[in-house]
């Protein structure tokens, strides 16, 4: 089984990227899988099959005023600390698929993980 766990803050595109993503991965793994999202705001009803994990979104504190009211790496600070909460919680597998929602399969792909080994 390949866990692949994606990050996720819905976008004014109603969670399209998500769904192409997915939508990716039905088509294309050829391999047994399950997905988990990381996100503070609930899944798109059309996203059925899906493991929510609920971690609200995160900036340093005082970081944004450092630097002129500006939210510097936003999405940077918080994929990191997503991944760093997922990785210290009882529902993490040893070995996951770290995948993002703009990341599509664009042909079969049958192992994602041998070549890690």
């Amino acid at each position: 089984m390949i866990h692949i766990v994606v990050p996720w803050i819905p976008s004014p595109w109603q969670g399209n990227e998500l769904r192409y993503h997915l939508r990716s991965l039905q088509k294309n793994l050829k391999a047994d899988f399950d997905v988990t999202v990381l996100s503070g705001q609930c899944l798109p009803d059309w996203a059925t099959n899906i493991n929510l994990i609920n971690i609200e979104r995160f900036y340093p504190k005082g970081l944004e005023e450092k630097y002129g009211g500006y939210k510097l790496f936003e999405n940077f600070f918080d994929t990191s600390f997503k991944l760093y909460k997922y990785c210290k919680s009882p529902e993490c597998p040893n070995e996951f698929v770290w995948a993002y929602d703009d990341q599509l399969l664009l042909g079969a792909v049958s192992d994602l993980v041998s070549s890690m080994d």
